[in-house]
């Protein structure tokens, strides 16, 4: 990890309640989740988040399984 990213992570959880636990601890201005977590589920801890810290900022990567239709439809689209 970069060191100015280092400096700024308060924390890291791989449940859903640790997560909670660290977002009423830090009271973090963005929250990174992943929906794929130990246990618990990642829209969960984004409702909760939301609903005790509206100010936080969401931002969530979402972990699926690729299916066979999709990877012939789904191609990646080039930057201009």
């Amino acid at each position: 990890m970069a060191e100015p990213i280092r400096r700024a992570v308060v924390g890291a959880a791989t449940t859903e309640e640790e997560g909670f636990e660290l977002v009423l601890r830090h009271k973090p201005s963005l929250l990174i989740c992943t929906s794929d977590l130990e246990t618990g589920y990642g829209m969960n801890l984004l409702r909760r988040v939301k609903a005790e810290l509206p100010t936080c900022q969401l931002l969530t990567c979402w972990c699926v399984k690729p299916r066979p239709w999709c990877r012939r439809r789904c191609r990646p689209t080039p930057m201009r």
